[in-house]
């Protein structure tokens, strides 16, 4: 009996690199992308041990430290327009999108969440632009 393990994530290319001469750094840098790697799916999340569900703010709260390693412009782009296509859009912003679910007494009202409304669109311009 053998067993064989897989480690899936988005597509998104690598776009940063980060070395010095000290290893702890280094492999202090290789965790930290490993686990945005695992937070990387079809959506951003925050617990890759216990859901996949794309929670708005992290497509903003984990910003330059995400940005600095991949080119997530069209993952951003799936992500707004999963913001959009939700059910209730033009209530407030969801907490996750796509919208699989909605929880009760959940972050709507959240400054934190409400954000991405206005800063996923940011930085998906920024990104888009970059040279």
């Amino acid at each position: 009996m053998s067993l064989e393990r897989v480690h899936t994530r988005h597509a998104a290319p690598e776009v940063g690199r980060f070395e010095t001469s000290l290893d702890l750094f280094n492999r202090t840098f290789r965790l930290i992308r490993w686990a945005i790697r695992s937070n990387l799916a079809s959506v951003l999340t925050d617990c890759p041990h216990r859901e996949k569900l794309g929670w708005l703010e992290q497509t903003y709260l984990m910003g330059d430290a995400v940005h600095f390693n991949h080119d997530l412009a069209g993952l951003y782009r799936k992500q707004a327009g999963d913001a959009i296509d939700a059910p209730g859009a033009r209530r407030p912003l969801p907490d996750i999108a796509p919208e699989y679910v909605e929880f009760e007494g959940g972050f709507r009202d959240s400054p934190e969440w409400g954000s991405a409304g206005v800063v996923l669109p940011w930085l998906l311009y920024r990104l888009v632009r970059r040279p």
